[in-house]
């Protein structure tokens, strides 16, 4: 039950992580399910919290959303070509 997530440039730089078991890290989330969308903002699913983090492609944080009021564990999350968001809850 890691659950955590991790974003590395490109170039195999780390740009963030956030879950639990690791030194020096933000550990009051779990990441359940992330996607990029279609404007490459990664949308993570913090079940535990019942929200969205959003990152942009550098790793910073831009907000949290909370989740649609039905939604409770989110496990896969995708983006379509015209940038709907799809998500399969557990």
């Amino acid at each position: 039950r890691n659950l955590a997530v991790q974003a590395i440039s490109l170039g195999g730089a780390p740009l963030f992580f956030a879950g639990w078991n690791r030194p020096g890290t933000e550990r009051n989330w779990e990441c359940s399910a992330v996607a990029v969308d279609r404007q490459g903002t990664i949308w993570a699913a913090d079940w535990r919290q019942h929200q969205w983090r959003l990152f942009d492609r550098t790793g910073s944080a831009l907000e949290a959303r909370p989740f649609d009021h039905a939604l409770q564990h989110p496990i896969a999350v995708a983006f379509t070509a015209d940038n709907r968001m799809i998500v399969l809850e557990e």
